[in-house]
């Protein structure tokens, strides 16, 4: 499958491609940039403060690209968003969890693990493999778009652009966890199914949802 493959485009000029190690030095900064300091729980843990558990989160979607199933979007050129896509097999009983894993063995500070525990903790509300009776799933682990580039349809974009990459992986489901407002709209406006719900906790906006 071509690597220049558009996914999806839309009228404001936004393109999907497949994130691929030409931007992915670019895909990584927007994290920093725009992910890191925005989402809810890397603000509700102060993550900003403890430039560790940035480089730890940064480990975990460097092994997320890693699987392939990654995208990128781009405007006039420009990297101005990434879904950091992660491809999620049915663990036997006993068995930790990939999330559970990074967390114990790649994790090197207390914050990186927290934020771990969150998407652990929203993950064992419900059994997803179970409830769908799948054994692998595509998981949209981290949403990211510039801030300079806000308002253009770009994560109701990379989402959509997610699903179209599973069926053509032949992997039957996509989740995510849509922690902030704006990826919760964005569930609704394509009619997932929102599994579960967690209240964040105090300093940390909105609710994580499991859809």
């Amino acid at each position: 499958m071509s690597e220049d493959r558009v996914w999806l485009t839309n009228q404001k000029g936004v393109q999907i491609f497949k994130l691929t190690q030409n931007h992915l030095k670019d895909a990584l900064a927007l994290m920093r940039d725009s992910y890191y300091t925005d989402e809810p729980v890397s603000k509700g843990l102060r993550l900003q403060e403890c430039p560790g558990a940035i480089d730890d989160l940064e480990q975990l979607t460097i092994e997320t690209f890693k699987d392939g199933s990654s995208l990128v979007a781009l405007y006039e050129g420009k990297v101005v968003g990434a879904s950091f896509n992660k491809v999620q097999t049915r663990s036997k009983p006993g068995e930790e969890t990939y999330f559970e894993h990074f967390r114990d063995f790649k994790c090197k500070t207390d914050t990186a693990k927290e934020n771990m525990n969150v998407m652990i903790q929203i993950d064992a509300k419900i059994d997803t493999f179970a409830h769908y009776q799948v054994d692998v799933l595509l998981e949209l682990m981290f949403l990211g778009v510039s801030r300079q580039f806000r308002g253009l349809g770009v994560g109701r974009l990379l989402t959509e652009a997610t699903c179209l990459l599973a069926k053509s992986q032949q992997i039957p489901l996509v989740t995510a966890i849509f922690s902030s407002n704006f990826s919760q709209a964005i569930g609704k406006s394509l009619q997932w199914s929102e599994l579960c719900t967690i209240p964040l906790k105090e300093g940390e906006e909105g609710k994580g949802a499991k859809t």
